[in-house]
C-alpha cells in the first residue's frame, strides 16, 4: 500500500500526524492503493475534506517540509479590521490577508508571524485621506521597493500593499489606485 516514508503507507496509519482524526473505515474499500493509484489519491482527498468539514484540524497544520503538489486552488481567510485609526497592529501570526478602512490618521505596526518567513496582503481603502505611518515590531527592518518610507495611497479608492517578511525584515510593494 506504498512506502511509510513518503506518507503513502496507510497500513501504518496510527503513527500519522493527526491520526486521532483519522478512522480507518474512511480508507475501506480502496483497491489497489500502490503508489501514485487514484483509489489511494481519492482515499486520501476523503480525508482530508472529512478533516475540513468536520472542524477536525483547529491547529495548524505541520507537514514537516513536506510538499503540497499541484493544489487546484489555495484560499485563505481575510482578517478584515474595520475602520481604522489611531495606532493599530496587523498581526500576521493571525493570517496571510488583512484589509481595513483608514478613518482617522494611523500608525500601523506589523506584527511577525510566531516563526518563519511569509507573503502578506494588506488591502486598504481610504488610505491617502490620512496621514498613515509604518512601523515594525521589534527590531525588524521596514524596506519600500522605491527605497522610499511610504507608499502614495489613494483617497477615495483601495490600495493592495504586498508584503514579504524574511524572517527578520518586511520588504513591501504597493499595487495603487483600485477604484
Amino acid at each position: 500500500m506504498g512506502d511509510y516514508a513518503t506518507g503513502r503507507d496507510f497500513r501504518n496509519w496510527e503513527n500519522l500526524p493527526y491520526r486521532g482524526l483519522l478512522v480507518p473505515e474512511l480508507f475501506n474499500n480502496t483497491g489497489n492503493a500502490g503508489d501514485g493509484d487514484p483509489g489511494l489519491q481519492r482515499c486520501f482527498r476523503n480525508w482530508v475534506e472529512w478533516v475540513y468539514h468536520s472542524g477536525g484540524i483547529n491547529q495548524p497544520l505541520d507537514l514537516d517540509n513536506e510538499q503540497i503538489v499541484n493544489p487546484a486552488t489555495v484560499t485563505f481567510n481575510e482578517i478584515g479590521h474595520g475602520n481604522m485609526s489611531g495606532a493599530y497592529d496587523i498581526d500576521f501570526d493571525s493570517g496571510q490577508k488583512h484589509s481595513a478602512i483608514i478613518t482617522g490618521d494611523s500608525t500601523l505596526t506589523f506584527c511577525p508571524p510566531h516563526s518563519g518567513v511569509g507573503n502578506f496582503l494588506l488591502k486598504l481603502t481610504d488610505g491617502g485621506a490620512f496621514n498613515t505611518t509604518w512601523a515594525a515590531e521589534a527590531a525588524s527592518g521596514l524596506y519600500w521597493s522605491d527605497g522610499g518610507t511610504e507608499a502614495p495611497l489613494t483617497s477615495g479608492g483601495t490600495d493592495i500593499i504586498g508584503i514579504y517578511y524574511d524572517g527578520n525584515d518586511y520588504y513591501l510593494q504597493g499595487s495603487i489606485g483600485f477604484s
